[in-house]
């Protein structure tokens, strides 16, 4: 199977790790005696992903000065932004800079520890299948957004995080049709607010379920809990 391109969204401040790592891009905290960076590349080569793209911004320079100082990294590629997109900005800069029709699009500072297989498969046109989100069931969703779907795994609706109910929550993960970006505006938007809503609307987007766990780095007691269990890892 051809698997897609890889797009990690890497270009956030990651203001509410700040007190904990400093300065250091989100992306390149400290995990043991290696990055979580380097273990989400890893992770995505094992599945099989051989193309992967850096979406940059702040702090770019030190992120490219890490791969570039790491020679298991070289075959990383990286853009850079010039402002701001957010997340659905940057997501259209890159299909504007990338040779690429479908993107495969991850978060800089998630890890899904899953067979991700099912969301390299090509997306269904003959369904009108413009997207599709990697969806794993949790006991609760106090920390992240609740995702419905109807009996066809269609994307219909989103539930706030900060419930104690179990559900399916959003992992962060997508694959996006080039199409998706068609008509989106000049400048800084949000794909969780401004895009995914048109897709749930227009039936465009599937949820994909994964059996595995994710875990999102971003808030301190994620961060430690993670880098608790995987600093044995091999260095980098």
């Amino acid at each position: 199977m051809n698997t897609p391109l890889c797009l990690i969204l890497a270009g956030g401040q990651g203001t509410r790790i700040q007190p904990v790592i400093g300065q250091t891009p989100k992306c390149l905290a400290p995990i043991g005696d290696t990055t979580f960076l380097a273990i989400q590349i890893r992770a995505l080569r094992e599945a099989g992903i051989s193309r992967i793209c850096l979406s940059l911004g702040a702090h770019a320079d030190v992120v490219t000065d890490w791969l570039k100082a790491h020679h298991e990294f070289h075959g990383i590629s990286w853009i850079i932004e010039t402002s701001p997109l957010g997340t659905g900005g940057a997501i259209a800069f890159a299909f504007h800079q990338l040779d690429a029709s479908t993107l495969l699009v991850i978060n800089g500072d998630t890890l899904i520890e899953a067979d991700i297989s099912p969301m390299l498969a090509p997306l269904s046109r003959t369904t009108n299948e413009l997207a599709r989100m990697a969806v794993v069931q949790r006991s609760d969703r106090l920390r992240y957004g609740g995702v419905m779907i109807d009996s066809d795994s269609r994307v219909t609706g989103f539930v706030e995080k900060g419930s104690t109910l179990p559900g399916l929550v959003n992992c962060g993960m997508y694959l996006l049709a080039k199409e998706v970006f068609d008509d989106a505006p000049t400048g800084p938007f949000s794909l969780e607010h401004d895009s995914l809503p048109r897709l749930v609307a227009d039936r465009k987007i599937s949820a994909c379920r994964l059996e595995g766990s994710f875990t999102d780095i971003g808030v301190p007691d994620d961060y430690y809990n993670f880098r608790a269990a995987h600093s044995p890892r091999a260095p980098s």
